[in-house]
């Protein structure tokens, strides 16, 4: 029996790990799951813990753009490659990526021990991602570079680098043999929803964290503009530290609010799920991805997106038609392009999400894409 283990600094076992981790089942691996022990979101010490992961410690930290955190990671990763050490039987090591420092440390792990194969996912890109000004870009530029380096002189020393977005597979191509690097997107469930819209109002949902990524006055503008010519409605999923503006401006540009809260129930999200039209996703210009899982939500519920996301989601909407791309500075267009969608333009933005979250992003089809990789290995 083959032997792989799965490091993982963050908890995205929904999102990926189980579907990795049930493919490597299905090669004939016994896998080993390792997360850490701190939660990156509430910044606190993980106290509910999954069944059958272990969790290896992880240094605390209260900013996410600080010494601390990168300290934290540096740490984290070295202790992951401990771990790996105390077993004399791998055959297969996958590292997720973020942390850079999985890389260089696993790299040099895999020096030791080529038999071993090695597989990284790119799930996000540090510092590419992070939402800072060009001034702070400008001034960090050494520590930025040298951060960059943790992931980018390492990462082709793996026999495989699976990417979440081509957009993050773009990045890191120069770098990465071409039979070795796969873009393989998120994936979850497809759960649909009937709608039963107020049939009075052009009614968004905005789930998720409300942070300093998304862009409130791009999505205040957006709605302003639409209210030119129907009234709106937005329905709010989720918190987060920028809440209370988001409400403000909101409500500001014209448009009413119905803010449900955390909602985590399946059952009660479709009931708002419902109630919309479509799905706003509009992040600050400075986030560097190309596929979100807010996006992927929406996509399940076969909401057809409001979206500003570059690379993948982008072309998406403009090839297949799934929605509207808006480009900032350019809300009023496409406010009077949506507010003039009939319903037959809507009902094709509907079928066409469905058809491509069904063609793209459904479970069995990144399940064969899996299986495929793992068998070449």
């Amino acid at each position: 029996m083959k032997t792989a283990l799965i490091f993982d600094c963050y908890d995205d076992y929904e999102i990926r790990i189980k579907y990795i981790k049930e493919a490597m089942i299905r090669a004939g691996y016994t896998v080993h799951v390792f997360f850490a022990d701190f939660d990156h979101y509430s910044k606190k010490y993980i106290v509910k813990r999954r069944e059958g992961i272990e969790y290896l410690h992880a240094e605390s930290y209260e900013k996410n753009l600080s010494y601390a955190r990168i300290h934290s990671h540096l740490l984290f990763s070295k202790t992951c490659v401990k771990k790996a050490e105390e077993y004399s039987d791998v055959s297969l090591i996958y590292a997720m990526v973020p942390p850079n420092s999985m890389c260089k440390d696993f790299a040099i792990y895999h020096r030791k021990h080529p038999d071993i194969k090695l597989m990284f996912d790119l799930c996000d890109m540090w510092p590419e991602s992070l939402p800072v000004s060009k001034t702070i870009e400008k001034l960090g530029s050494p520590v930025f570079h040298a951060w960059r380096r943790y992931r980018d002189a390492y990462i082709g020393e793996a026999d495989c680098v699976l990417s979440e977005c081509n957009l993050f597979a773009g990045r890191v191509q120069p770098y990465v043999k071409k039979e070795h690097l796969h873009t393989v997107y998120l994936c979850q469930e497809h759960h649909g929803s009937i709608m039963d819209p107020d049939q009075k109002n052009l009614s968004f949902l905005y789930c998720g964290s409300m942070n300093h990524i998304i862009n409130i006055d791009m999505m205040a503008s957006f709605l302003k503009e639409a209210n030119k010519y129907k009234s709106t409605v937005l329905h709010l999923i989720g918190n987060g530290e920028q809440k209370e503006r988001l409400i403000s401006q909101i409500k500001e540009a014209g448009t009413e609010v119905i803010d449900h809260g955390t909602v985590y129930d399946e059952d009660q999200k479709q009931k708002i799920y419902r109630q919309c039209q479509y799905g706003l996703n509009l992040m600050v210009d400075s986030v560097f991805v190309g596929l979100t899982m807010k996006s992927l939500d929406y996509m399940s519920h076969d909401l057809p997106l409001i979206s500003n996301i570059k690379g993948d989601t982008w072309d998406l909407v403009e090839k297949e038609h799934i929605g509207i791309n808006v480009t900032e500075g350019k809300e009023a267009e496409a406010a009077k392009e949506i507010t003039e969608a009939d319903a037959a333009q809507y009902q094709g933005y509907r079928r066409n999400t469905q058809r491509v979250f069904k063609d793209v992003f459904d479970q069995s089809i990144i399940n064969k894409q899996l299986d495929k990789i793992l068998e070449d290995l």
